[in-house]
């Protein structure tokens, strides 16, 4: 497990330093609340709440009339509001600014993780949608905590989704991270040869041509010329040799740790 989390971190460290332009990271006042709602609960200058997402913001965060906090829905805008009504079930507010949230920067970050134990894959979620991540791709390896696409995974990626709203709301990024299904490692290798423009490397335990530091050059040197950068981290085993020789096969590049 410290292993593992060592890996993890250095490649948070690594995912978060391709900062090729200055907009991969938008930074907010983290004083002000923020909430995501369904884009259709907005209308003109005023969003209505009900259901899961009134119970969160009125009972559990104890927010009321003439309380002001933000609402994101996706479309590159955070809306300052003013609650003006809140009942049992419902409630609504004005929306009295807008702003513009600057979108991701490219090249996208395609982060692949093969499964780690579930504590250990929360987290990175959630990191990941700090980062300024586009897409996160669970899967599973030779050497992954799960081995196989099963029952388990649907009600993990349900709390994934929750891990992935709450970090867009502490973050205020404007869009939320995509979070594909979990499929087989060789999958996914099909998807990103199916990529145009996209650039990808394997962090690996064994002799490497790159490690981190050479890769950061080589990308914001050919930032210009890629859409996406795919990222293959593996978890407390690392990837075993077939799966290396997978990779070289898909032209991805090996990256040491160290």
């Amino acid at each position: 497990m410290k292993n593992l989390q060592r890996c993890t971190n250095k490649t948070v460290k690594f995912v978060d330093s391709l900062e090729v332009v200055p907009e991969r990271r938008v930074l907010y006042s983290h004083c002000m609340r923020r909430y995501w709602v369904p884009a259709e609960w907005i209308r003109e200058d005023e969003v209505s709440f009900a259901g899961d997402i009134h119970h969160h913001i009125f009972s559990v965060c104890r927010q009321k009339v003439g309380s002001r906090f933000e609402v994101l829905c996706g479309d590159q805008k955070a809306h300052l509001v003013h609650v003006t009504d809140v009942h049992k079930k419902v409630a609504s507010a004005k929306i009295i600014e807008t702003r513009e949230i600057p979108p991701l920067a490219k090249p996208y970050i395609h982060l692949v993780l093969s499964l780690p134990k579930f504590a250990t894959a929360d987290w990175v979620m959630e990191k990941a949608v700090e980062m300024g991540a586009h897409t996160v791709w669970p899967v599973v390896s030779d050497f992954s905590f799960v081995r196989s696409v099963d029952q388990r995974l649907e009600k993990k990626a349900a709390r994934w989704e929750k891990i992935i709203r709450g970090a867009t709301q502490q973050s205020g990024r404007g869009d939320e991270l995509h979070l594909e299904e979990t499929r087989p490692l060789s999958q996914c290798l099909k998807e990103f040869q199916d990529q145009d423009l996209a650039w990808g490397l394997f962090a690996y335990e064994g002799e490497s041509v790159l490690n981190i530091r050479q890769a950061l050059i080589d990308v914001k040197a050919r930032s210009a010329d890629i859409s996406s950068v795919w990222v293959f981290v593996g978890s407390e085993g690392g990837f075993s040799e077939s799966e290396v020789e997978e990779f070289a096969r898909a032209g991805l590049e090996s990256v040491s740790l160290g």
